[in-house]
């Protein structure tokens, strides 16, 4: 939470919708203890964001969405976690698919 957080400030998303995201995300998410010291190094390039993958597969997560670029070089998937940027998130719920390049 704390890393979403931060990433919502960075983009200047007003304090009290943060807030109420927030809220949302536990009212519908609930909660999980995850213990820092046992989470495998997964990301080489940026440490904070093991903790990441390890939260969505605690919590037996569909997808992970980021546009972080250290992802990247897991490609796409780490156990049964599929990782997408936001686009492809939203065509993938839309049931859309991206346009041609």
């Amino acid at each position: 939470m704390n890393e979403l957080i931060a990433k919502l400030l960075q983009f200047h998303i007003p304090e009290h919708l943060i807030i109420r995201l927030i809220a949302d995300i536990e009212l519908l998410a609930g909660s999980h203890h995850l213990d820092i010291q046992h989470i495998p190094r997964i990301i080489p390039d940026d440490p904070d964001d093991d903790v990441m993958i390890a939260c969505a597969i605690q919590s037996y997560a569909d997808f992970l969405v980021t546009n972080d670029r250290h992802f990247d070089a897991l490609g796409g998937f780490y156990r049964h976690v599929h990782i997408i940027d936001t686009l492809h998130f939203l065509w993938t719920v839309r049931g859309d698919s991206p346009p041609p390049q």
